[in-house]
């Protein structure tokens, strides 16, 4: 043991005794050696004769060091700062090995056996998990033999290994630009290349220089691309918002009509001026409630489709200039609409909740910040403008046409906020989706939305 003098000073692994070696650790980390106290060091105790050690040839000293390194011979070796690389990625690969087979008892892969258990009674700790003596009776000679010379014949510990890499890190920089993950893939793709098992050096060679050709000559031809990458035109037409299932045409409620009218007006950036001129217009019109922004809305919400038909055909009447997008905005969407149970949006894939219930995947989730006015209760007449998220599920994707454009939206079914989305403890977003809300707006632009997953808290079943 011994290993925690590495930890901080007042680490309280430090004062246990039970769980260690029964004693407590007051000591101090040594101070790491410079490169050539290590090698001076290395060369005297292991190196002096300059021979290799075999199993009857020791005379390094140690039976683990077997032969030395030709780096050592290099003259700035002793200069550097680390003189090994501790591969990250093996270490968590034998390690997660080790901790799981050993949680699950696997056979072969546990550590938890005779040899560890009488490592814990050569040590002097934890002696509730000592062997019994009849167990003890019952091992073989040469396993009490290896006991006696347990420093010798076992590695380092895990511990020091992580010490050492601790020390790596601080030295060397950032881990991921240097461990064997980017080497280990390419030798994957190096393997895919033989052909002929009996020549793997040469497949691998011929399939390089091919590589490095059909990567050379890509260069030179216009609109094509490597192999694997697919065209310029299927990539382009993935960031385009276009369906994904057939159209269905379909002549809709027309109070929900309205209703997806009124959002268009509201979230087009040339409508905002006609909508401050309608405000305005309602304050002069009704002074005793121009203080009252509730009713102020719902005003606006009922009137607002029919007061900008009649102000652009005056603004046009008297020979203004309105922008086309204007006209055919004031002047109303078509009675029918496009309907469709998929679409593409930003990159991103929406179908709606129906063919999501006939499939494995999830695209029907839909997620909304917006400006809102919040009130506090049906009574309360100076209510807070303020951004606040929605969470709900599309149930169908309309695409409204006004002869000379089209609008996408999507209809859905919107959580209530108050009673229906909390946020918990661990910052996880609860959403109960039995709980609707928000009757009067059902509808929001297609691309002013955001996808998002619903998965199913097991805690809580709603």
């Amino acid at each position: 043991m011994g290993h925690r003098k590495y930890l901080p000073r007042y680490h309280p692994y430090r004062l246990q005794k039970k769980n260690f070696d029964g004693k407590q650790e007051h000591g101090k980390p040594p101070q790491p050696l410079s490169g050539e106290a290590i090698y001076f060091k290395l060369k005297e105790m292991f190196f002096s004769s300059g021979k290799k050690c075999g199993k009857n040839n020791n005379e390094g000293g140690n039976d683990y060091w077997k032969r030395r390194s030709e780096f050592f011979e290099l003259p700035y070796w002793k200069n550097l700062h680390v003189r090994h690389c501790l591969d990250v990625m093996h270490i968590e690969k034998n390690v997660c090995m080790n901790i799981v087979g050993t949680l699950l008892d696997l056979p072969g892969k546990s550590k938890d056996g005779m040899n560890s258990r009488l490592d814990l009674l050569e040590m002097n700790i934890r002696p509730e998990l000592a062997p019994m003596v009849t167990e003890l009776d019952a091992l073989q000679e040469d396993i009490v033999m290896t006991l006696c010379n347990l420093e010798k014949y076992f590695p380092p510990s895990f511990f020091t290994i992580m010490v050492h890499l601790v020390r790596e890190v601080k030295l060397c920089g950032l881990v991921y630009l240097r461990w064997m993950y980017p080497f280990e893939r390419y030798m994957k793709v190096l393997k895919s290349f033989v052909r002929n098992r009996n020549r793997p050096e040469r497949c691998i060679a011929e399939a390089q220089v091919c590589e490095e050709a059909v990567h050379f000559c890509s260069n030179f031809l216009s609109g094509l691309d490597e192999i694997g990458l697919g065209s310029l035109n299927s990539r382009e037409e993935k960031q385009t918002d276009r369906p994904l299932s057939a159209g269905t045409y379909d002549r809709p409620d027309m109070q929900e009509l309205k209703q997806a009218y009124l959002h268009i007006l509201q979230n087009t950036e040339e409508v905002h001026p006609y909508i401050e001129e309608h405000m305005n217009h309602l304050k002069i019109e009704n002074p005793r409630r121009a203080k009252n922004e509730q009713w102020l809305q719902v005003e606006h919400n009922r009137s607002f489709g029919a007061w900008i038909r009649d102000k652009v055909m005056c603004e046009l009447h008297e020979g203004k200039v309105v922008s086309n997008t204007i006209r055919w905005l004031a002047h109303g969407p078509n009675c029918g609409v496009m309907t469709y149970e998929g679409y593409m949006v930003n990159g991103c894939s929406y179908h709606t909740k129906s063919r999501d219930d006939h499939r494995i995947v999830q695209n029907s989730g839909i997620m909304l910040v917006a400006t809102t006015m919040q009130v506090s209760s049906a009574k309360d007449k100076n209510p807070v403008i303020g951004d606040m998220s929605f969470y709900g599920i599309i149930e169908d994707i309309w695409e409204v046409s006004y002869n000379t454009f089209n609008t996408v939206l999507f209809k859905c079914k919107w959580v209530e906020n108050k009673n229906g989305v909390r946020i918990d403890d661990l910052h996880f977003t609860l959403v109960d989706l039995s709980r609707i809300g928000h009757s009067s707006d059902f509808f929001i632009i297609a691309t002013h939305g955001q996808q998002v997953f619903y998965v199913s808290d097991p805690v809580d079943p709603r």
